[in-house]
């Protein structure tokens, strides 16, 4: 399920208009990752998953994700994400990445 949530964030990203790439010199590990299952998912299913923007700190934000197959929650989820620079030193979240995820939160 954390392969979903991983593309579906990289997807929600591009949709804000932003890569990681777009920011060479950082990194953006995940520093905290949950998953709760709520019923079986097979090989191949199909599922929609959608991502929202839980918080937005100064060097770390939180995106919360749902899965759906069928129309019925098959997981939810969230990732604590965390701006570094070298070497791993956190740091703030680029401007434009950070008014996007606020504009995403509402």
């Amino acid at each position: 399920m954390l392969r979903y949530f991983e593309s579906a964030e990289i997807e929600f990203l591009r949709s804000l208009g932003y890569q990681y790439r777009d920011a060479p010199d950082l990194g953006f590990p995940r520093v905290r990752v949950e998953c709760e299952y709520r019923s079986a998912v097979g090989f191949d299913d199909d599922l929609d998953v959608t991502v929202t923007v839980a918080r937005v700190g100064t060097s770390s934000y939180s995106l919360a994700f749902e899965a759906l197959k069928d129309g019925k929650v098959a997981a939810n989820g969230s990732i604590v994400v965390v701006c570094v620079g070298r070497p791993g030193k956190a740091q703030a979240i680029p401007a434009r990445l950070k008014e996007s995820l606020q504009r995403a939160q509402g």
